[in-house]
């Protein structure tokens, strides 16, 4: 179920992603918050704002670019490559992640939020 999901997800985030014209504005934004497991460190997640006239587009490129990985076979052997490479090279930090739990797009007519909630993506309109 949660594969179907993710794909019906992606086919979605593809469509609204190309459908959309060039943006007016770009607006990037850092968000810092503390790491729930240690409680220490902060942890940072990046942010991007594309907006024009009629439409617009929240999103993290981080959880974007791990989602479109996530979306096809050969992506997906290309993350688990990309993440045993840096397990073995003791680099824990260059294991692609998600850092965003949402991605949003709007339109004159209509908004559309993909979201997290737990293991599954969630779409609402």
């Amino acid at each position: 179920m949660t594969k179907l999901i993710t794909s019906i997800f992606m086919c979605l985030a593809a469509i609204a992603a190309s459908a959309q014209p060039k943006a007016d504005i770009e607006v990037s934004y850092t968000a810092h918050h503390p790491n729930l497991r240690n409680g220490k460190d902060d942890l940072t997640s990046q942010y991007i704002l594309l907006a024009n006239a009629d439409e617009s587009k929240f999103f993290s490129p981080m959880t974007e670019y791990v989602d479109s990985l996530n979306s096809t076979p050969e992506g997906k052997a290309k993350l688990n490559e990309m993440t045993s490479n840096a397990f073995l090279g003791g680099k824990l930090d260059d294991i692609p992640r998600s850092d965003g739990s949402y991605y949003v797009v709007k339109s004159a007519d209509k908004y559309t939020c993909y979201d997290n909630s737990g293991l599954e993506k969630k779409i609402r309109v």
